[in-house]
């Protein structure tokens, strides 16, 4: 299957195309670090009408002070607004997969919370050496 990925470089986006590369499915990356804009609507229409399905994972996951926060409202609401109007057009991927993380549900005790707990909002940043 080709697999639209946005933030595929992050965290949890690299997790995920290791996973779908070694499943054998075809990656169309959307990722500012391999060159890609997400704020870029014809970048994303070109994207998108190349994918059967998308998984949307690029953001920001909380305002943090390296990052204005018009730059985190931008990315956050206007990338994906970008993905939406493109899969709205008709054309390409009509699927979604829009994953969440721990930064927006928080962690109890070091384990993630399931859904149908309260959501709180984590305190503590999760990041990788």
């Amino acid at each position: 299957m080709k697999v639209l990925i946005t933030g595929g470089w992050g965290w949890i986006g690299a997790r995920i195309t290791t996973y779908l590369l070694e499943q054998g499915h075809e990656l169309i990356p959307l990722d500012i670090k391999s060159g890609e804009d997400i704020l870029n609507l014809d970048t994303v229409r070109r994207q998108v009408n190349s994918a059967e399905v998308v998984i949307h994972l690029a953001g920001v996951g909380r305002p943090v002070p390296e990052i204005p926060l018009q730059d985190f409202l931008m990315l956050n609401v206007v990338g994906t607004a970008n993905i939406l109007t493109a899969m709205a057009e008709g054309f390409g991927a009509q699927r979604i997969i829009y994953p969440s993380s721990v930064a927006y549900y928080g962690c109890d005790d070091g384990l993630f919370k399931p859904t149908r707990f309260p959501v709180t909002i984590s305190t503590t940043p999760v990041t990788v050496g």
